[in-house]
C-alpha cells in the first residue's frame, strides 16, 4: 500500500514537472480532446490569449480551457475565415487518425508590428480516446529573412538588367558589330524582358507569393495551405497571373520567371 502511495506521489510530481516546462517554452501549446475542447493549455498560450484578444488572425487564439477550438475555427467570419476552414480540416483529420500531423504557417499581424506564426498539431501517444496538442510558434524573424532575401534578388535583377541595357547602347553607339556583343541570354533578349518585367509589377503581392509556389513547382493544394488560402482561390490567381503575364502553362511561367531574372 506504501509503494502504491509512493508511486502515485512520483507520478504527481513528474506531471507538474512536465506542466512548469511547458511554461518555460517560448511556444504556445493547448490540448485538445476528441471533440475539440481545450482541455489544458500552457502559460505562453494563456499570455498570448490575454494580449492579442483584439488581433485579426486565422486562428483562435482569444480562448481558453473548456472552449471547442475546432467550432471557432469552423463558424469564422470575415477575411481570415479561408485560413480558419484549412486550419479545421486539418485538426480534425488528425483528430479522426486520418493524418498523424498537421503543419500550417499564417500572418497575425498586431496593430504595430508584422508578424507570422507556424501551427502544428499531432495526436499524444497512448491516449485513448484521442488528444492532440497544438502548438504556435512565432516564425516572424525568418519570413521577414526570406521577404528581406528576395527583395535583394529582385533589386539585383533589376540592377544587372539596367547595367546589360547600358552596355548595349554603350556598343550601339560605338558601333560595335552585335558579334562582339557578349553571348548574355539577358542581354540579347533584353528587347523582351523589358516589357517582361513591366508586367510582372502588374501583379499584386498574393499574386507574386503565388507565383513564387507555382515556379518552384509546389502544388495548388501545398500553396494553398501555405498561404493560408482556399485551393479555389490559388487557381484563381494562376488564372490571373497567367492572363496579366500572357502566358498559358506552368512551363511557361518557369521560363519566363528565369528569362526575367525573377527565379
Amino acid at each position: 500500500m506504501g509503494k502504491k502511495i509512493q508511486i502515485s506521489h512520483q507520478a504527481a510530481e513528474g506531471e507538474l514537472r512536465a506542466a512548469r516546462i511547458l511554461d518555460e517554452l517560448d511556444i504556445n501549446i493547448a490540448v485538445l480532446d476528441q471533440t475539440g475542447i481545450i482541455i489544458a493549455t500552457n502559460q505562453t498560450w494563456r499570455k498570448f490569449a490575454v494580449n492579442n484578444c483584439v488581433v485579426d488572425t486565422p486562428l483562435p487564439h482569444n480562448i481558453g480551457e473548456g472552449t471547442n477550438y475546432l467550432d471557432i475555427c469552423k463558424n469564422a467570419l470575415g477575411p481570415s475565415s479561408e485560413g480558419a476552414l484549412i486550419v479545421y480540416q486539418g485538426l480534425r483529420a488528425v483528430l479522426d487518425g486520418k493524418s498523424k500531423s498537421f503543419y500550417h504557417e499564417y500572418p497575425c499581424h498586431s496593430p504595430d508590428k508584422n508578424r507570422w506564426f507556424s501551427m502544428k498539431a499531432k495526436s499524444i501517444r497512448g491516449i485513448k480516446p484521442r488528444e492532440i496538442m497544438v502548438m504556435h510558434e512565432d516564425i516572424t524573424d525568418r519570413i521577414v529573412a526570406e521577404i528581406e532575401s528576395r527583395s535583394r534578388q529582385q533589386a539585383l535583377s533589376g540592377a544587372l538588367i539596367q547595367l546589360q541595357t547600358l552596355a548595349g547602347d554603350i556598343n550601339n553607339y560605338l558601333g560595335v558589330p552585335r558579334s562582339s556583343l557578349p553571348s548574355s541570354d539577358a542581354i540579347s533578349s533584353f528587347n523582351d524582358t523589358l516589357p517582361g518585367k513591366e508586367l510582372l509589377r502588374m501583379l499584386s503581392v498574393r499574386e507574386i507569393e503565388v507565383l513564387n509556389g507555382l515556379i518552384r513547382g509546389e502544388r495548388n493544394g501545398s500553396i494553398a495551405q501555405r498561404l493560408g488560402l482556399s485551393v479555389k482561390s490559388v487557381s484563381t490567381y494562376r488564372s490571373r497571373i497567367l492572363k496579366k503575364l500572357k502566358l498559358d502553362t506552368n512551363a511557361d511561367l518557369v521560363a519566363f520567371s528565369s528569362k526575367v531574372g525573377f527565379l
